[in-house]
């Protein structure tokens, strides 16, 4: 199985994985209170079904929100009982989650290749965030990658390995509309021809084939997340944006697709190793063929080009915030969506896209969602939310949440306007109740189908699950004490009753100040919304 990655460093660059199977808060960006019958205070939250048969599945929500991204973990107590059902405790309990089979298969999907997990090391001794404070020297720049001949060589400098490359200009200025395209040159050849250098000009500036009306990929990430540092051509006074092939050697290794590198907007007065430019860096080798993966991974790196220009840049002037990481790599998993990259596409839907999704959905209660650490399910949290919101509020929305100066949660709830603990809640339940017959609308996705088959690259049919629990009780009788992570979701889910009254108490430890807890009932039977507390 081939994995793709990408790893995030913000001011060095951003590199290129329902039913038991399956609230509010007082600031715009606080935790909210629970949902339903949650209740937003500390302490016990109860929950009754009346009468809680075999073939009903109810399953508790519960998401911890604290007011900080960051903060300790904090534990809960879920107890069940069923009147007459048998006690777990006689042996019926469920196997621990972690050494489940679909615990183990994301256990060994968050594997990171040695070779990305060094990169990621180095990467982050070398962060100079000194700099950021400093503020721009605007040296005077001019358009020297246009000035190069075709044919002719320099080099750039690759932050992934810490060497310099010689690259060759695979041709001249005048033939391309959006792009300058440099392909590095080993043992004398670039790995590049010029026919594709061209191709994926046409396919960034004017035609990408795979886009739902032909819009080139740089059109259409710019008309939904904003665009590039243009103003006077950039750093380097360029109007079209410099591409750089690398061979997997040349890149930092065969995992990496590509990356943006932000130090590149600065002059090398103040970084000396910057490349001063727009400038996208990318693995020739998946640019062979119909050149999906390679695209689709120009479209998510341009959207971090575009996003590190609308948040921090501001054309120039070098005074703005970085987007928190996960926002960040959601928006940027969905340029991959919305430029034709998705689940659905010619020849097979994307499988970096399908992996990230799954990943995360096998086990939610495992990932805070503002904690970035480069796993498949790290894209995979950042891309769903982006989805659900550009779903439910519309595309235009996402263009606000993207081109505001603003970052973070209290941006997403400024734009939306919905607090976001509100909306964080509403998320986790639209994750369990997409693929359940009757869910309300705003609980559910518009564009994507949980626990559905796609036919993805180098995957096949394959399933996309809906969120899985972290514990399941059947019979519905149980005592758990878990821990929480922030800003994490958590499902515990209870089937097999015998027609007595489910009784669910939740208890919140003394650490999670702000939680959001509902209680999903299918009724009459698992796969069909009954209600909502």
């Amino acid at each position: 199985m081939r994995h793709r990655r990408w790893l995030t460093l913000t001011l060095a660059l951003a590199l290129f994985t329902a039913g038991c199977g399956g609230g509010g808060d007082g600031s715009p960006s606080g935790g909210g209170g629970g949902g339903g019958g949650g209740g937003g205070d500390t302490g016990t939250v109860t929950y009754r079904v009346p009468a809680f048969g075999g073939a009903q599945v109810a399953t508790a929500v519960v998401g911890y929100q604290p007011a900080k991204t960051s903060a300790a973990d904090a534990e809960i107590t879920l107890q069940a009982t069923n009147r007459l059902a048998r006690s777990l405790d006689q042996g019926g309990r469920e196997a621990d989650p972690e050494l489940s089979s679909a615990g183990q298969e994301l256990a060994l999907s968050r594997g990171m290749p040695a070779e990305v997990r060094a990169v990621e090391d180095e990467l982050r001794a070398r962060v100079t965030p000194r700099l950021r404070s400093e503020g721009p020297r605007l040296d005077l720049v001019r358009a020297r990658y246009s000035d190069i001949p075709e044919g002719e060589t320099t080099t750039f400098y690759i932050a992934t390995t810490g060497r310099t490359v010689t690259v060759q200009k695979m041709h001249d200025s005048a033939e391309t509309t959006s792009t300058l395209v440099f392909a590095e040159v080993v043992d004398g050849l670039p790995v590049l021809s010029k026919e594709k250098a061209l191709e994926i000009d046409e396919q960034f500036g004017t035609l990408n084939p795979y886009d739902p009306t032909g819009m080139g990929i740089g059109s259409r990430v710019r008309s939904i997340f904003g665009s590039e540092w243009s103003t006077g051509g950039g750093r380097d006074g360029e109007t079209k944006i410099i591409f750089v092939l690398l061979s997997s050697e040349g890149i930092g290794g065969a995992n990496l697709y590509g990356f943006f590198r932000p130090n590149d907007a600065f002059s090398k007065v103040q970084i000396p190793n910057s490349n001063e430019g727009e400038i996208l860096y990318m693995n020739a080798n998946h640019f062979n063929g119909d050149m999906f993966d390679g695209l689709a991974t120009v479209a998510h790196e341009f959207q971090h080009m575009c996003n590190f220009n609308q948040k921090y840049l501001h054309e120039g002037a070098f005074n703005g915030t970085d987007e928190d990481d996960t926002i960040n790599e959601g928006q940027s998993v969905l340029a991959e969506e919305k430029t034709g990259f998705g689940l659905i596409a010619p020849g097979g839907g994307n499988s970096f896209l399908f992996i990230a999704a799954r990943g995360y959905l096998q086990a939610p209660h495992n990932y805070a969602f503002f904690t970035f650490d480069n796993y498949n399910a790290d894209y995979g949290k950042g891309y769903l939310l982006m989805k659900y919101i550009h779903d439910r509020f519309g595309v235009d929305t996402v263009y606000r949440i993207s081109t505001s100066r603003a970052v973070g949660r209290n941006n997403i709830a400024n734009q939306t306007g919905i607090p976001f603990g509100t909306l964080f809640q509403d998320w986790a339940l639209a994750n369990l109740l997409d693929p359940v017959s009757g869910a309300p609308a705003k609980y559910t996705y518009a564009g994507l189908n949980l626990d559905a088959n796609y036919n993805i690259r180098d995957l096949g049919n394959v399933n996309l699950p809906a969120a899985k629990p972290a514990r399941t009780a059947n019979p519905p009788t149980a005592k758990d004490t878990l821990t929480l992570k922030p800003w994490a979701n958590l499902y515990s889910c209870y089937s097999g009753g015998n027609g007595s009254p489910l009784d669910l108490t939740l208890t919140l430890g003394t650490s999670a100040d702000v939680s959001a807890t509902n209680l999903v009932v299918e009724s009459p039977a698992k796969g069909t919304f009954g209600s909502l507390q």
